[in-house]
């Protein structure tokens, strides 16, 4: 089994390293590749790039790295059609993770959320967005699961 894992930020990336480990101890010869950082490679994820190097927060930073994510998605398109991952897990970092989510998408893998993007506070409009890219939102706060559910997010 493979499972690629996406982590933008050090948050991120702590919740990746025990996604990892925690796959890892459940089925020992599961490969997690991805992006993150180096708490998740200390997990044993097969960083292809490391991610949370270069959180970016904020419409400047973004944009001021628009190619450098370009070639992020392309270096993912091209694993995920050659790699076939079995699963796409992303962790946080809604505003790659949307254009991730999509690639993964545009090659019938599945796509979980681990700790997703809140939503509920301040982009509820995002969740037709959700629908079309994601099979299951994995929430982390007790009161998403209803909030989910009630707009038709699994």
């Amino acid at each position: 089994m493979r499972i690629f894992l996406s982590a933008g930020e050090p948050s991120g990336d702590l919740h990746g390293s025990h996604l990892a480990r925690a796959l890892r101890q459940a089925h020992p010869g599961v490969d997690c590749v991805g992006f993150g950082g180096e708490r998740m490679e200390a997990a044993g994820c097969r960083l292809l790039y490391p991610l949370c190097r270069h959180a970016l927060m904020g419409f400047v930073r973004v944009f001021a790295h628009l190619a450098a994510l370009a070639r992020l998605l392309r270096q993912a398109d091209a694993f995920f059609e050659e790699q076939r991952p079995d699963a796409v897990v992303l962790i946080d970092f809604p505003g790659f993770h949307w254009w991730l989510a999509r690639r993964a998408k545009a090659h019938g893998i599945p796509v979980f959320y681990f700790v997703p993007p809140q939503l509920w506070a301040w982009a509820g409009w995002r969740v037709k967005k959700v629908k079309r890219t994601v099979d299951l939102w994995l929430c982390s706060l007790p009161f998403e699961p209803t909030w989910s559910r009630a707009r038709g997010v699994s």
